[in-house]
This record gives structure tokens, sequence and C-alpha cells, in this order.
């Protein structure tokens, strides 16, 4: 059996939100309307100053999310989202690419709460075959409303992957905790202010990284 390697999105192998930046892009597009900021921002505001949890965050934004794409033709969105991935296909951090490439024996996995309509193009573009994440959509057509899992134990004990314990965990939030705290290997990127507290509590000695000291230590590791 390969070894199992987890990867997060936002601030781990990429520099900030695909989802925010994707929602700019349909807005730039006319495709969804500039309120939708309006509404996230809100909710990134109760978030960051403690009115709300990650999981009520993730959940609101999605909601309003799909509530304004869910009469866009799929066909529409998944070539709008392909375009923005070309567009900042620069924010992808270099060590993703080079990991992948370096180790292809390894079974490569993105889990994300991002809903699949993103999670899937950045699977496909990254070259990973494997993504677990959030479901607005059943084959070619919208779900009358979102599917949403908050926990990411959860999606990964739901798939095929369920009985693997990942040889190792790439992430940034409190909603990547208990994945990296049954893998062999944590990778800690850019750590979030509420991952750090929740990892102080637990008296959890992970070490950290940045996109340009992480290379030496997946090396160590990887081989």
């Amino acid at each position: 059996m390969e070894k199992l390697v987890i990867f997060d999105i936002d601030r781990t192998i990429y520099d900030g939100s695909i989802f925010l930046d994707f929602s700019l892009h349909l807005i730039q597009k006319n495709l969804i309307s500039p309120k939708f900021l309006s509404s996230i921002g809100f909710e990134y505001v109760t978030y960051q100053t403690g009115f709300e949890s990650y999981d009520e965050l993730v959940r609101d934004c999605l909601n309003y999310f799909f509530d304004e794409i869910k009469k866009i033709p799929l066909v529409t969105l998944k070539k709008e989202i392909k375009d923005c991935l070309f567009i900042n296909h620069h924010k992808f951090y270099d060590y993703v690419f080079e990991t992948t490439k370096k180790y292809p024996s390894y079974e490569y996995l993105i889990i994300t709460l991002e809903p699949e309509i993103i999670a899937g193009e950045v699977a496909n573009f990254l070259k990973i075959k494997n993504y677990l994440s959030n479901r607005f959509c059943n084959n070619d057509e919208f779900l009358n409303k979102p599917e949403l899992i908050f926990n990411k134990r959860e999606l990964l004990n739901k798939s095929v992957f369920k009985n693997q314990i990942p040889f190792a965990t790439f992430g940034d939030s409190e909603s990547d905790l208990e994945l990296l705290k049954i893998s062999k290997n944590k990778f800690i990127l850019n750590p979030t202010s509420n991952l750090q507290r929740e990892l102080k509590k637990d008296n959890l000695n992970f070490k950290t990284f940045t996109p340009l000291n992480i290379d030496q230590e997946i090396t160590l590791t990887f081989n």
C-alpha cells in the first residue's frame, strides 16, 4: 500500500484563499453579485473576533456561495475555475509541485472544505488524482442544498482511505488538527492564530514551517 500524503489548499499549498480568488473572478465576469463580498466579509470578521466558530464560518460562506452560483451552468463554472487557476497559478507554492514530482510513489490526497467544483479542478491542475471535499453537485446537476461536512477527519473516514494512517499531512488551521494528530509526520505551514491556540492548549509541540524553509524537512522525511 502506498504511503498517504494529505494536502490542504488555502495557505498551505496556495498563497491565499482560492475560494476568495474564484469569487472575485466570478464577480469580475458579472456571474455573481458584488454583494457576496459583503456577506462573506461579515462572516470573516465575526470569526476573527471570536463570535463564531470556524465551522460556522465555513458553513455560512459556502451556503452564500451556493446560492450565488446554483443557477450558473456547471460547464461555465468549470471553465471559469480553470481560467482562475491559470491566472493565479503563481500562487501555488513550489514545494507542492516539487514534492509530487520528486516522490511519485506516494499516494497524494487533497482534503479541503471547499466545494468539489473548486477542489476537483485544483486536483486536476496539480495532477493529483484524489480529493475529498464538500458537495454542491450530483453528477452534472446541483443538489437542492449543499451537503457540508466540517470535520476533515470525517471526510477521510468516509472515503476509501479510511483504514490508512496518513504518512504526512500538510495544513494550516484548526480544521486540519485532527488529521495532523493521526499523521506520522506533521507539516504545519502559516499556522492560524486559532490553530496555535489549540496546539498550546493541548500541549502539542508540532513544528511549524513556511514555504521557504519546508523543503529540507520534506527531503529528510520522504527519502
